[in-house]
């Protein structure tokens, strides 16, 4: 006999003549709990209701775990998450094999409205490039296009949550990132960026820039000159001490750019006083 509540029901049928009692004991149908991938920044709990001999479903949908405003800067290398002490240098692996786990990710940048990581995903036009946000273990959801037609190797997101990308300085591109918003993940600009002064052949020195978010002009604020080993920074982070700090592909950080911009103070090349 098929039930529809949701208590254990006991009825009892007293004998009557040769027919001898008869107990039925309705019992309600279990409930199977399934875990669900999930986008949103809550925890939601569906209840599908059981029907005849159909068991109920709990669909749980566990959001991704958030990262903390910590002192630790992170990097991502290809298709890996790393975690970066930048005070004493050490790198940490978070997790191999980030998104789809063939397209790599880059442009990243960390959103203070919800504490989630995001970036680029795949080398437009050869793929399709999308935005996607990743967890403090290093999980993570791949969400919408960003709908160019060109790769990003730089990016970040300001104290308004805008996430903003360049390719290799030429192109530009502005995603909304503010929880809530009607336009959430959505490109909402991008063109090509305008140049304030020239700059030096590639890698033969290293300048430090500003990028207008307004004008969209890029103006070069100090030239370091060329800096011992090969001019190309693979990362940037910027600490609460008021520096800037570059690393290169062995994920150490080596240049620190103090308030001023100046190369003059004694922290600006730190592999000029520490050892290779």
């Amino acid at each position: 006999m098929s039930y529809s509540g949701n208590v254990t029901s006991t009825t009892t049928v007293p004998p009557s003549g040769t027919a001898p009692r008869t107990v039925i004991v309705q019992v309600p149908a279990s409930y199977v709990t399934t875990t669900a991938g999930y986008t949103g920044t809550v925890k939601t709990t569906t209840t599908v209701s059981p029907s005849g001999t159909r068991p109920g479903t709990v669909i749980v949908q566990t959001p991704l775990a958030t990262l903390n405003c910590d002192p630790s800067g992170y990097l991502i290398q290809s298709k890996s998450l790393y975690r970066v002490n930048i005070t004493n240098e050490n790198t940490t692996l978070v997790k191999i094999g980030l998104g789809d786990g063939t397209r790599t990710i880059n442009a990243m940048g960390y959103n203070i409205a919800d504490n989630f990581l995001y970036a680029a995903i795949g080398t437009a036009p050869t793929t399709n490039l999308n935005l996607i946000r990743i967890s403090a273990d290093g999980t993570s959801n791949i969400l919408g296009s960003l709908n160019v037609t060109y790769a990003v190797n730089s990016g970040d997101v300001d104290g308004n949550s805008q996430y903003w990308a360049t390719a290799g300085g030429s192109q530009w591109l502005q995603v909304d990132l503010m929880p809530g918003s009607s336009t959430y993940g959505m490109t909402l600009a991008n063109g090509d960026a305008l140049y304030a002064l020239a700059y030096a052949p590639q890698y033969t020195a290293t300048i430090l820039v500003r990028f207008d978010r307004t004008t969209h002009v890029w103006t070069q604020l100090t030239n370091f000159g060329n800096i011992a080993g090969e001019n190309a920074w693979g990362a940037v982070y910027a600490s609460d001490d008021g520096f800037l700090y570059g690393s290169r592909e062995h994920q150490r950080p080596d240049l620190a750019v103090p308030p001023s911009g100046k190369r003059h103070d004694p922290r600006t090349v730190l592999h000029e006083t520490r050892s290779e």
